[in-house]
């Protein structure tokens, strides 16, 4: 899907994300995917995802480990969405569901 870049919000560029709510105003609420866990000490709220884990096929993230940063949470339109390509296993789910019920992420 196409995110905010980090650097330049309203510069779009298509990374993967997990689609955490469908709201009703034709916008989602996502958290971005990173491969570059070194930088998860820069973050407060992250999961990890190793490499070739059952979570990294699931998600058709299998390719490098990934970091699933929570402290990023954002709204974009749903037209941003461009193909999904894998699905959220519900261990991955119930973290997630976790850690923002837990820290109001």
């Amino acid at each position: 899907m196409a995110v905010p870049n980090q650097e330049n919000p309203t510069a779009f560029t298509n990374r993967p994300a997990i689609i955490l709510a469908v709201n009703n105003d034709n916008t989602v609420k996502i958290c971005p995917i990173t491969t570059k866990v070194h930088q998860a000490d820069r973050y407060n709220h992250t999961i990890l995802v190793p490499q070739g884990s059952p979570e990294s096929f699931d998600t058709n993230l299998r390719q490098l480990p990934s970091l699933i940063v929570l402290d990023r949470i954002e709204r974009i339109p749903v037209a941003s969405i461009k193909f999904p390509f894998g699905t959220c296993p519900q261990v991955l789910i119930d973290r997630i569901e976790k850690i923002i019920n837990r820290d109001n992420c």
